[in-house]
């Protein structure tokens, strides 16, 4: 599973650890991990999602951009030999 490269860099951009940005938003280190990595699936409750992106100082729609993205190369990773023409947009 792919690492949600884009988050890893926001976040030291911001000067956050995990386990300081996971304290902020109310879930374990642990949790949060998973999510930054790719452990655990491709998908972040909106919940989530929206208060990761505060704590990172992004707009929503600035942090769903960037997760499209990353879901994109998920699926077009995940499945190349079943659609090799698969293009994200």
């Amino acid at each position: 599973m792919p690492k949600r490269v884009w988050m890893l860099n926001k976040r030291q951009e911001v000067a956050l650890t995990q386990k300081a940005i996971s304290e902020t938003i109310g879930i374990s280190v642990q949790h949060y991990g998973y999510i930054e990595n790719g452990t655990k699936g491709g998908n972040i409750t909106l919940g989530v999602a929206a208060r990761i992106a505060v704590a990172l100082g992004m707009k929503l729609d600035e942090f769903f951009a960037l997760e499209e993205d990353f879901q994109c190369k998920i699926k077009s990773d995940d499945m190349p030999e079943v659609n090799p023409s698969f293009k994200c947009l």
